[in-house]
């Protein structure tokens, strides 16, 4: 008896720990087409569109055949295809400013040495500085104009703009291509 209370209590336990989840890209939780768009998590990837008369920075919405979609301070805005000279995604936080810091704390804690400061303190210099600085060049992915079109995996819609979306339009669906070593 005292061990099926105690099996009874232990699944109840198990039960009550248990989520549905978040929302995932992979999982459909309803209808697309009664979805709130304010109410859908996923962003697309900052982003920015160097053109000949500048760069213009946002978060990547869709890429079209027609341009560019980036959500910028200004709302849509379309960079028409043939303006576009490359586009900047920045794929994930770089961290540098962080590691720049710890190099910083880490060189002062080298007072601690003695002596030996005049060999741990310009390795904490060389490396740290290097770290930070590879990791603050190496999160962004350059893309070229003829390559813009897989930059759709990275858009907050990577299918076209939905008409529903303030300031833009409906372009035709496109499928995402596959792009070695993208």
């Amino acid at each position: 008896m005292m061990r099926t209370a105690s099996t009874l209590l232990a699944a109840t336990f198990a039960i009550a720990c248990t989520t549905h989840g978040g929302l995932d890209r992979s999982v459909s939780h309803g209808s697309p087409t009664t979805a709130n768009i304010d109410d859908v998590p996923v962003k697309g990837f900052p982003a920015e569109v160097e053109t000949p008369t500048g760069t213009v920075s946002g978060e990547l919405l869709a890429v079209a055949p027609e341009g560019v979609y980036l959500l910028s301070s200004d709302g849509t805005r379309l960079v028409p295809a043939d303006d576009v000279k490359q586009v900047s995604v920045e794929l994930y936080g770089s961290g540098g400013i962080l590691m720049a810091v710890w190099t910083v704390l880490g060189t002062v804690s080298t007072v601690s040495h003695g002596w030996f400061l005049a060999l741990t303190a310009p390795t904490w210099i060389a490396v740290g500085a290097s770290t930070a600085g590879a990791a603050g060049l190496n999160n962004d992915l350059d893309v070229p104009p003829n390559k813009v079109s897989s930059l759709c995996q990275f858009a907050r819609f990577p299918a076209g703009l939905p008409a529903s979306w303030p300031g833009g339009r409906q372009p035709p669906a496109q499928s995402v291509p596959n792009v070695p070593g993208m």
